[in-house]
């Protein structure tokens, strides 16, 4: 008997999958992860970029602290009188008994031309000059100055007109478009005698010496001698890549490459395109056949000068490291500017406590409650800084080189501060005047003279350099000795750290 028909069954069949939705949803929670990872790239480089700088410019720091143990010269940029002594213009030398140095703490004695010093020390009584024999040394009151042996040889001064000179650190703009120096920062050397006129050593204590960069490589030796070697195969060499200013390296193998020696070129290559001849002055060794050379130039990537100020019985300094510092006139190029202490309002933005009248004199939050103790209120370095815009009289005029996280120099008294923050520029100073400058910021003298329409004034918070964190900052208006020309802000590109360094004790200078 056959069995009844049975109904047909449908089988449904559920195919696992997700939404649209469950799609746009997993979209934005990847493209936030992929953003958010995305932006951490260009923070770590700059991280990186920072730390490799940090860690060289903290590498030139205890190289300057080695060297000037070693070389007493670099110390504080002077030397004790001797008898004997050769010296060149702006030689630098302070009398052997220590009493008198530290009597006359900021008296140094300067020689005007190329001669030598006598058999006895002058006594050194009376206004100067001093005569002592083929010397002649005139005294110098200098409470700051810098040890710059590079900017001593490689600063581009104008020579068009005024001249900017090398012998000092820091220059105005004049009436008619041109920089020229300041009498008031000498710029000293460091170095002594026939050290004090090479280039190459000034290069040798102030950079690194493993900043050398491949230029190109030669296997067309052609000939050669123990000081000289022709090139047959390149081009870039001769005449358009050489320069005094910028060494250049030869490391030359032998056929197997086993043995190599390294030379530097001493003076520009020689010959022609097709035969370019260059040359050192160490002799190579005999026997040594040269069969390929590689050549490298230096790229003064981290150096160094050192500010110095002298009071008492020490001198103050600072290790200020550039990274590719520019040796140009408008790096160091014054600006009107008044630095001063103040107080910022802290977190709350409000003077004292917010929402409080704490002075008692019946209005809630004034200026007169700025800095109540207690309050979130905090210490602050500032300062108003005047430029002028180009005009027709001097369309070049270049604007300071501000930007937040760069450093300033105080020139009058030679001190380096990080720039927080940068005000918007404006018209008149007297908007810029925090309320508790006053008396500091009164009068606004080099703020205020010979104004003009093209005049603009940005206030700047500052960070103190000083590794002991306390509040030094000077008002130069106080000082009348202070030059007015002088009592302006510097904004030098490239600069890396400014490290303070232990004093030098004025009583330690050395005569060898």
């Amino acid at each position: 008997m056959k069995s009844p028909l049975q109904p047909h069954t449908l089988l449904v069949h559920r195919h696992k999958g997700v939404t649209l939705s469950e799609v746009l949803v997993s979209i934005l929670i990847m493209s936030i992860g992929v953003v958010s990872l995305m932006s951490l790239f260009p923070i770590s480089t700059l991280r990186a970029l920072q730390a490799t700088n940090l860690t060289n410019a903290t590498i030139l720091r205890y190289n300057y602290e080695g060297l000037s143990a070693a070389v007493p010269d670099l110390g504080d940029g002077t030397r004790a009188w001797k008898p004997g002594l050769t010296v060149v213009p702006g030689s630098v030398i302070v009398p052997t008994n220590p009493a008198i140095r530290e009597a006359f703490p900021q008296i140094v004695m300067f020689a005007s031309a190329n001669g030598i010093t006598g058999a006895a020390e002058p006594n050194w009584l009376g206004a100067g000059p001093y005569n002592d024999g083929g010397v002649v040394w005139s005294p110098r009151t200098t409470p700051i100055y810098v040890i710059d042996p590079l900017g001593t040889f490689d600063f581009d001064f104008d020579t068009t007109g005024p001249e900017v000179s090398r012998s000092l650190f820091g220059n105005i703009r004049n009436a008619t478009g041109v920089n020229a120096s300041i009498d008031y920062c000498p710029r000293l050397t460091g170095l002594r005698g026939d050290l004090a006129t090479s280039r190459d050593n000034a290069r040798r204590l102030c950079t690194q010496p493993d900043s050398w960069v491949r230029l190109d490589e030669s296997s067309g030796v052609s000939a050669f001698t123990a000081n000289t070697v022709t090139l047959a195969d390149l081009n870039e060499v001769y005449g358009n890549v050489y320069s005094p200013t910028v060494p250049m390296r030869l490391t030359l193998f032998d056929a197997d490459g086993r043995v190599s020696h390294t030379r530097e070129v001493s003076i520009p290559p020689s010959g022609s395109t097709a035969a370019q001849i260059l040359t050192w002055t160490v002799p190579l060794p005999a026997g040594f056949v040269p069969s390929r050379v590689r050549i490298d130039t230096q790229e003064q990537r981290y150096t160094f000068l050192i500010s110095c100020r002298r009071a008492n019985r020490t001198v103050q300094r600072d290790v200020v490291v550039f990274f590719r510092r520019q040796f140009n006139p408008q790096d160091e190029m014054l600006y009107p500017a008044v630095f001063a202490p103040g107080l910022d309002a802290g977190d709350d933005r409000q003077p004292g406590f917010a929402g409080l009248d704490d002075d008692g004199d019946g209005t809630v939050d004034n200026a007169s409650e700025l800095g109540i103790p207690g309050s979130d209120d905090q210490p602050i370095n500032y300062a108003v800084v005047r430029y002028r815009l180009p005009d027709a009289s001097d369309p070049s005029r270049p604007a300071p080189f501000l930007k937040a996280g760069s450093f300033v120099c105080d020139f009058a008294n030679l001190r380096w501060y990080r720039i927080l923050k940068i005000s918007d520029p404006v018209t008149a100073p007297d908007t810029l005047r925090p309320n508790n400058f006053s008396p500091v910021f009164s009068s606004f003298v080099q703020l205020t003279q010979d104004p003009q329409p093209e005049d603009r004034f940005v206030r700047l918070t500052l960070q103190d350099t000083d590794e002991d964190g306390v509040d030094q900052i000077i008002d130069s208006n106080s000082t009348a000795a202070i030059p007015v020309a002088a009592r302006g802000a510097m904004f030098p590109r490239n600069v890396v750290e400014v490290y303070q360094i232990s004093p030098f004790f004025i009583s330690k200078v050395a005569a060898d």
